[in-house]
């Protein structure tokens, strides 16, 4: 589906976007349901668990910058919180931030 990959594209440029599920949906013509079944058939993942995804691996790429905070990357990727940002981190990279960034 075109719109589902347009959609899927403008995560991966925006990560710090919100993206509503409904809002999502109506762009492209589909139920929140059907949606959510087309962007695991693209992506494998759900659209929330996608998005976490790019956000991290983005932020891993940011820890790379000593001058930026943890904080300040948690933040920018619209964590609620660092201690949030660093839980969800290590499930996906399998090591916090600040190992990472060792």
């Amino acid at each position: 589906n075109a719109k589902v990959n347009a959609i899927i594209e403008r995560m991966d440029r925006h990560p710090e976007m919100d993206f509503p599920i409904e809002a999502m949906a109506a762009e492209a013509a589909l139920s929140s349901v059907a949606f959510t079944e087309a962007f695991k058939h693209a992506t494998g993942l759900s659209p929330h668990a996608y998005l976490l995804d790019v956000r991290v691996k983005k932020a891993r790429a940011d820890l790379v910058n000593p001058k930026s905070s943890i904080a300040s990357i948690a933040s920018r990727y619209r964590f609620p919180s660092p201690q949030h940002f660093a839980t969800i981190f290590k499930r996906i990279i399998g090591v916090s931030p600040r190992e990472c960034r060792r």
